[in-house]
């Protein structure tokens, strides 16, 4: 009985295509293993946007205000064709109004969006997920995570959106009532 053994040339076409295989297919677990934040400061305190709960980023330009009681809202703005809400993400965390127009929006919610106005924009972080310890202390935080030597809170998006969005609802008395 004779074993038939590979040539070399079966060989390669096999490490050929199991080489070929291993980058066709989507890395197993890195999604799961590692979260994107937008690192931001807000009144100089550092935080933190899941980028994942963000539509888009724009430096902020003119913002035309409106006369409103509504907590945190500075106005509106044209971004992209759009008019949209702007709110001053220091009041909403509870710090005093800033005296300086905020530089960045971060655009969140859709199809709607409400812009979030921010001071300083540090740039991206990835972090690994077992360093992101969840924070419900504070309003409008969901988490906290220590990156080098800085502990950063990260901003709760969707709850913020969702909060606004059901406070901005109209009132059930309109004028032709």
């Amino acid at each position: 009985m004779t074993v038939a053994t590979p040539t070399l040339s079966d060989r390669v076409t096999d490490l050929r295509r199991a080489f070929d295989q291993a980058f066709s297919a989507p890395p197993r677990g890195a999604p799961n293993e590692t979260v994107d934040l937008l690192a931001i400061r807000v009144a100089g305190d550092p935080y933190g946007f899941d980028v994942r709960g963000l539509v888009s980023l724009a430096p902020c330009g003119k913002v035309v205000p409106l006369p409103t009681r509504r907590i945190g809202l500075l106005g509106i703005a044209g971004i992209r064709g759009t008019l949209v809400p702007v709110y001053g993400l220091g009041v909403l965390l509870g710090y005093e109004p800033s005296r300086s127009p905020p530089r960045w929006l971060g655009l969140a919610g859709s199809p709607d969006p409400i812009a979030l106005a921010f001071d300083e924009l540090e740039g991206f972080l990835r972090v690994n997920r077992s360093d992101v310890c969840v924070d419900t202390s504070r309003r409008y935080v969901s988490a906290a995570v220590r990156t080098e030597d800085v502990t950063r809170m990260v901003v709760d998006t969707y709850g913020l959106i969702a909060t606004l969005k059901a406070s901005a609802g109209t009132s059930s008395t309109t004028k032709e009532q």
